[in-house]
This record gives C-alpha cells, sequence and structure tokens, in this order.
C-alpha cells in the first residue's frame, strides 16, 4: 500500500503545528510535528547537564536518544515530553543542537521512517526539501515575525510559561529564523514547487479551510 505524505515547512511560530493538525483531522490523515524531536532531544540534553556549547558532547548522546510519536505526543525513552518541549530553556538552547549535521541526519532519518508507514502530515523546516522532497503535495506556511511575536505572547500566557516580554520573543523569534535559513545542513526554505499560503493577516478557521480546500484539490 502507498501511503500519502503531506511535506510542510515554515518559520517557527507560523501556525504550522495548530493549523496543520487541524488540516489533518478534516482530510483523516495523522499529523507529526517534526519540531517536537528537536525540542525533546535539547531537554533530553538539558536533563543530562550536556554542555551546549560542546558539540562532541551533544553527538555522544543521540546514541541514548529513543523517541516516538504515540498519539501525536513525543515519547522519549518511554517518558512523555509534551511538558517540557514549549519550557524556556528548550527555547534558549535549540538553536544550538539545529545546526549540528549529525543531529539533522538523524532526525531526518527517523522522520522518513515514521512517514513511511501512515497517511500524514509533516511539518518542520527542511520537510519539502530534505525529508520528504517526493511528497505528494508541499505547502510553505509564513508569517510576519510581528504576528508570530504576538501569538507567541498570548500562548505563553495562556499556558502559563514565564516567558511573556514580547521584544524577548520577538528577538528569539528573528534570531530562529536567521539560524534556520542560514544553518549548512538542511535550511529553510521555499522549495520550488512548494504552495506558499502567508497566514500573518488571515484567522485561524480561515487559513485551514484554505489549505483543506489546496488539499483535496491535489
Amino acid at each position: 500500500m502507498e501511503f500519502i505524505q503531506i511535506a510542510v515547512d515554515g518559520p517557527a511560530g507560523s501556525g504550522k503545528t495548530s493549523i496543520m493538525r487541524a488540516v489533518a483531522n478534516e482530510i483523516g490523515f495523522s499529523f507529526i510535528d517534526t519540531g517536537l524531536m528537536y525540542r525533546a532531544f535539547t531537554k533530553f540534553l538539558i536533563n543530562k547537564n550536556v554542555n551546549f556549547s560542546n558539540q562532541d558532547e551533544i553527538i555522544k548522546q543521540i546514541p541514548n536518544f529513543n523517541c516516538e510519536f504515540i498519539d501525536e505526543e513525543i515519547y522519549v525513552n518511554g517518558e512523555n515530553y509534551m511538558e517540557f518541549v514549549m519550557k524556556s530553556d528548550v527555547l534558549e538552547n535549540i538553536n544550538k543542537i539545529t545546526v549540528i549535521p549529525s543531529v539533522r541526519e538523524f532526525m531526518v532519518e527517523q522522520q522518513r521512517i515514521v512517514a513511511s508507514k501512515l497517511n500524514c502530515i509533516l511539518t518542520g523546516r527542511d520537510i519539502t526539501t530534505v525529508v520528504l522532497p517526493d511528497a505528494k503535495i508541499k505547502i510553505y506556511l509564513d508569517c510576519s515575525i510581528e504576528s508570530r511575536a504576538k501569538r507567541r505572547l498570548q500562548q505563553n500566557i495562556q499556558h502559563d510559561i514565564d516567558l511573556v516580554d514580547y521584544d524577548v520573543i520577538y528577538k528569539m523569534i528573528k534570531e530562529r529564523d536567521e539560524s534556520d535559513m542560514n544553518r549548512e545542513v538542511g535550511p529553510l526554505k521555499i522549495a520550488d514547487d512548494a504552495i506558499v499560503i502567508d497566514n500573518s493577516e488571515t484567522t485561524f478557521d480561515e487559513c485551514v479551510a484554505e489549505i483543506v480546500k489546496i488539499v483535496k484539490g491535489k
């Protein structure tokens, strides 16, 4: 049986997770947020007291990191990591691991294995260009830094996350964009055959409806 994969890229905070999860529910596909794997690995390293300035220490931990998705939630060595992945210590350190080629190679391999087993939507930074370059449908979900910072601030307040300074959030998002777009391995970019959707000014429901229409049309 041949499964269908929908590949989705876009910058941090562009709504990929919430929007594409809703799309997946609408069309009956599984939803995989690959960013959770990088976040979980970051938290795993924090728990191991790894020095993030030492890439060799980080790389040595890769064989000890066993992750899996259960009902769209990320588990590491059997432990649910969902309560940790949005914490400030993870957000402050994740840029230091996403630029390491060995880490990305490991993650890409794991993501391809997951995608090969089901009809799914995969979201991330290099899904359309590296992980699933032959995906049936490719989407680049874009959004301005200003809109993303405002949304992240509201999310943090709603989820009682201690980072509630707009300027700090804006700076973190901008730095994350620069890191994602300029890294040597798997940089964030728009695939030539990707459909670009900017949701800076659209509502959640409007964006979901637009993407569902595109997917069904394909």
